[in-house]
């Protein structure tokens, strides 16, 4: 039986990859707005025209990801102002859009600074934000900068929490906090 040949070339390193996968979202302005109407979701990158024929919903939000303010590399030279962009256009949306939800990575290495840039580009979104840790948020003081700015008061000690909004429950999920081996 023959076994499968994996190259590994600069290209294929985990680091490179998500390199790949960044200049990808660059390139794709991959945020998305997710609408349910009538018990039916859908969803399409803002910013494109599928996002502009999606008719007004009973329920409607933003989501990005992965701003990763503070990082300084080619692949995202300037991430604040990638960041500024993505809120722009969710600030743009002339609909009733409920909230932004960012799933993770608000900040690069979950510095005081990063998350207080991150702070100040989410309030210009003149909406709810609701922002879910990842690992990066972690990386000092067990994520203690990040849940000063952006938990709710009422959180679990992990950042955990439900809310309703436009009739739907929400959960926020948090499964970076307590890593064990093996990541149980």
């Amino acid at each position: 039986m023959r076994q499968a040949q994996h190259e590994t070339t600069a290209e294929t390193t985990p680091i490179n990859a998500s390199r790949q996968a960044l200049k990808c979202m660059l390139w794709a302005r991959s945020w998305v707005l997710w609408a349910v109407a009538g018990g039916v979701p859908r969803s399409s990158i803002i910013g494109s025209a599928q996002a502009a024929d999606i008719p007004t919903a009973d329920f409607m939000f933003a989501q990005v990801s992965d701003s990763q303010i503070g990082f300084h590399a080619p692949a995202n030279p300037d991430v604040k102002q990638t960041f500024q962009h993505a809120v722009r256009q969710v600030a743009a949306l002339n609909r009733c859009t409920a909230m932004l939800i960012h799933s993770g990575d608000v900040s690069y290495l979950g510095k005081d600074e990063e998350l207080d840039t991150a702070q100040r580009i989410l309030h210009g979104a003149g909406m709810d934000a609701h922002v879910i840790p990842s690992e990066h948020d972690m990386l000092l003081n067990h994520g203690q900068g990040f849940y000063r700015r952006f938990s709710p008061k009422d959180a679990e000690p992990l950042g955990a929490y439900t809310f309703d909004d436009h009739g739907a429950h929400l959960i926020a999920l948090n499964n970076v906090s307590d890593f064990r081996p093996a990541g149980r």
